[in-house]
């Protein structure tokens, strides 16, 4: 996605989703699955109920100063621990609230 609008002429700062949740208990390393596996890093427990807004941290989603950012956030770094392309649908894409 991001190669298609950067080849547009436009650039990705961030990417937010909107998602439904209906009581999930949410807290570091947490994952959840709706067509693609999400796992959470960098948030403090808590119950996620009704629409939600998160955000997509891996660096195929981010800008090149979000993602050094990012990998400078000590509340990030399991998402940064082993790298491997999340095109691939076997690995998560990594989110924070």
């Amino acid at each position: 996605m991001k190669n298609k609008v950067e080849g547009a002429g436009f650039s990705i700062g961030e990417i937010k989703i909107n998602y439904f949740f209906n009581n999930l208990s949410a807290n570091e390393d947490v994952t959840f699955t709706d067509h693609r596996t999400y796992k959470f890093v960098g948030i403090d427990s808590k119950s996620l109920n009704g629409l939600v807004t998160f955000k997509l941290i891996d660096k195929e989603f981010t800008s090149k100063k979000e993602n050094a950012k990012n990998r400078k956030n000590a509340k990030y770094k399991n998402a940064f621990i082993k790298v491997e392309p999340v095109c691939n649908s076997v690995n998560p894409l990594h989110i924070t609230i």
